[in-house]
């Protein structure tokens, strides 16, 4: 099996277990924006970046709201 091979099965894994997580938590954005260390943000700095979630993937909007409120510049 090639390295494209292995990167190909390994997309499809990760994908399936983040619709299995969506599936089975679709409140888990929220839940993870709740208990997100905000001390993260006062040891490292004030800039954080975000994706925009495509299919199952976690929406990072809630943290980056609570993030915001806190001082984070996006």
């Amino acid at each position: 099996m090639s390295i494209e091979d292995d990167k190909t099965v390994l997309r499809h894994r990760m994908r399936t277990l983040r619709a299995e997580a969506a599936a089975r938590d679709p409140d888990g954005a929220e839940k993870l924006a709740a208990i997100f260390p905000i001390k993260l943000l006062e040891r490292y700095g004030p800039v954080v970046s975000a994706y925009v979630p495509i299919n199952e993937e976690l929406d990072p909007m809630p943290l980056l709201e609570r993030l915001a409120r806190a001082g984070a510049e996006t």
